[in-house]
Order: structure tokens, then C-alpha cells, then sequence
């Protein structure tokens, strides 16, 4: 029997096309965010697929997880025809033939309109990190601001200052991201980088299609040895932060 298409869902022919690569790769790229959101889907993509030897692990899950390596890749493409300098190109261009999209580190930030509660994740993330990544983030605790607005609604009233949400991975060398709810900032902070070694590209990729990637470089600060990278002015959303794979 032909399994047909309901409304807004995928046919049995598209996806058959889909699984021999030959769809356009814009289309390519709509069927990926279509099976990420819809069970529906994935289950008449089971059925088509049943010839393969692993049809159980092809899952909604799964091609999230795919569609995200995909936008990395090419959220990196992007900002390597964007980039100011040749050497920022050539970073951007290995991390993405070497790593095709992996990470050393991956959160997700959710960030939200005031009267609502920002927040990190840092489960569901480590099919994007590559083998062996050295860093996978949990929260710590946050040291109030010395700078930004205070929110009256908190125990204290007006003079209680906001506390960025901040997670870590620590090692050898210890990172931290915090996330400013107030200021809507994101700060990335490595500290005590191996001498030689360069400090990691942070990538921040919104969930959001519409809006474009971002990179920054981690700057070390001057009369200090840790390392700092910026993103300001969020529009509300999500986004997810993506550390540069660490050179053997």
C-alpha cells in the first residue's frame, strides 16, 4: 500500500528521495527541520527506511541532533565568507572539513523577555560534542553584578542586584558562560590556556533562521591570563553556543 501525504506532512516518495541524497539541498535542509519537530513523520520515515539495518535508531531525537550539526556546518560556512581576516577563514574552514560541525563545548541559552526567566541548558547536547570533548558544562553558582539594573521583584527589593546564570566545565583548562539576563549578554571566560595553544572560536548560532551566526574570539585581558568573549544585545530567542574543537 502507498502511504500518502496528510496536510503539512512529507510523502513516502519524498522521503525515499531523501534517504538517496537526492534532494536539492535547500530541500534537503526542510525535510531535516520537518522531521526534528514531527513524530508523525518520523514514523512514516521508519516504514520507508525499513530496508536499513538500523531503522529503531532513526528517531524525531535523532534528526534534531542531525539538524543542528547541520546548521553549525553551515552557520560556519557563512561566517568564513563573512570573515575580516584570512587566518579567522581558515579556522572557520577546518573546523568545519575536520569536525564537520562537531564541538569541544556545546549550551543552550534561552533567552527571554523581562518578567521572564532566562535559563541555560547543558543536557541533550553531547551528540554535537566531538570524541573526547574536555568540556561538558553543569551550573555553579553565580556572584551578583556590578553593573546592570535591579529587579524589585527579587527578595530585598530595589537594591538586589540581578546574578548572571553561569554554568562550567572544568579540566586543565576551565571555562565558564554566563548569561545576563538583564543586559542580555552572553560572556564566555577560559582560563589558563596551555602556552602555545590558541584560545577556541565560540559560535553563537540562533535558533531562529532568520537571524544571522556569530562568532567571537576569545581576547586575552590585558594584565591577566584569562580569556573573554562577548555576545551583546540578544533579541529574545534561542541560541546555541559552540566551542571550537581543541587541536590535538
Amino acid at each position: 500500500m502507498t502511504l500518502e501525504p496528510k496536510q503539512g506532512h512529507l510523502s513516502s516518495d519524498e522521503l525515499a528521495d531523501y534517504f538517496l541524497s537526492l534532494l536539492p539541498r535547500e530541500r534537503e535542509g526542510q525535510v531535516e527541520e520537518h522531521l526534528a519537530d514531527c513524530e508523525q513523520c518520523t514514523r512514516l520515515g521508519r516504514q520507508v527506511h525499513a530496508a536499513s539495518a538500523v531503522p529503531a535508531s532513526w528517531t524525531a531525537r535523532a534528526h534534531g541532533e542531525a539538524r543542528w550539526r547541520q546548521r553549525v556546518a553551515g552557520a560556519l560556512e557563512f561566517l568564513e565568507q563573512g570573515a575580516p581576516h584570512t587566518a579567522l577563514q581558515e579556522r572557520l574552514a577546518r573546523w568545519r572539513d575536520r569536525w564537520s560541525g562537531l564541538a569541544e563545548g556545546a549550551v543552550m541559552l534561552v533567552v527571554e523577555t523581562p518578567g521572564r526567566a532566562s535559563r541555560i541548558v547543558t543536557e541533550g547536547l553531547e551528540a554535537l560534542l566531538r570524541p573526547g570533548s574536555l568540556w561538558q558544562f553543569a551550573p555553579v553558582a553565580a556572584t551578583p553584578p556590578t553593573r546592570g539594573p535591579a529587579r524589585p521583584d527579587l527578595p530585598g527589593g530595589e537594591d538586589t542586584p540581578v546574578a548572571p546564570i553561569v554554568v562550567a566545565a572544568s579540566g586543565k583548562t576551565l571555562v565558564r558562560i554566563a548569561l545576563s539576563e538583564d543586559e542580555r549578554e552572553v560572556v564566555v571566560r577560559l582560563d589558563r590556556l596551555p602556552a602555545g595553544r590558541a584560545a577556541p572560536l565560540v559560535v553563537l548560532l540562533p535558533d531562529d533562521a532568520s537571524q544571522e551566526p556569530q562568532v567571537s574570539e576569545l581576547v586575552r585581558q590585558p594584565e591577566t591570563d584569562y580569556y573573554i568573549a562577548r555576545f551583546s544585545d540578544l533579541p529574545a530567542g534561542q541560541y546555541v553556543a559552540f566551542i571550537e574543537p581543541v587541536e590535538p
